[in-house]
């Protein structure tokens, strides 16, 4: 009778334990944040063709893993059976395999991996006239993101407007602010896996 109770016990317990493992998984989400601002750089080669830049910050105490975007722009179609999103647009982005973010630090190390990543997308010069369209369309970026502890992955989407494309750079490694000014030029010669100084915001 004794030995009983304790398999039923256990087979309770090990179902807790399943299910307590499994509420922790769907909690601990990977916690990044996206600049509200797309930062427009020029490259010294051809200053007339912008690059889109745009700054993700991790905001938890774990790494990100398997972090992949997609960027292009967006139109509401209202014909038909009623209002559909239409992707007329694809803009490729740099890097575009699958990249990581370290932990959010209190005090930037630079031989740490960073808590701050640059998406940066290939010469375009298309995107603002096509914003200038008289139907609704939106700058559309979608990030999928998984935690490296909890293996929770989580699908963000995040819009912009013509009025969200400012000339300049980024601010400091924390910062999401677009500084109105072109100290430095993007170099479009670098290859498609570079990484950026997140000190100075230039890559490396």
């Amino acid at each position: 009778m004794i030995e009983a109770i304790g398999i039923f016990v256990g087979f309770v317990l090990g179902i807790v334990s399943s299910w307590l493992f499994w509420r922790w998984q769907l909690t601990v989400r990977p916690q990044f944040t996206v600049s509200t601002k797309i930062a427009v750089r020029h490259s010294k080669k051809d200053p007339n063709v912008p690059f889109f830049q745009i700054k993700v910050i991790n905001l938890s105490s774990r790494p990100i893993i398997n972090m992949r975007a997609r960027f292009g722009i967006h139109e509401i179609n209202t014909s038909g059976k009623g209002p559909r999103r239409l992707t007329i647009h694809t803009i490729k982005l740099r890097p575009s395999d699958e990249t990581i973010i370290g932990p959010h630090v209190q005090k930037v190390d630079p031989w740490s991996i960073t808590s701050a990543h640059y998406y940066t997308s290939s010469p375009d010069s298309a995107v603002r006239e096509l914003l200038k369209h008289k139907n609704e369309r939106r700058l559309v970026l979608t990030i999928q993101a998984t935690d490296a502890e909890s293996t929770t992955t989580v699908l963000k989407r995040f819009t912009y407007s013509a009025e969200d494309l400012v000339e300049g750079h980024f601010e400091s490694e924390d910062g999401l602010n677009v500084l109105p000014s072109q100290e430095e030029y993007i170099n479009d010669n670098r290859p498609s896996n570079y990484e950026f100084d997140t000190a100075n915001n230039t890559p490396h």
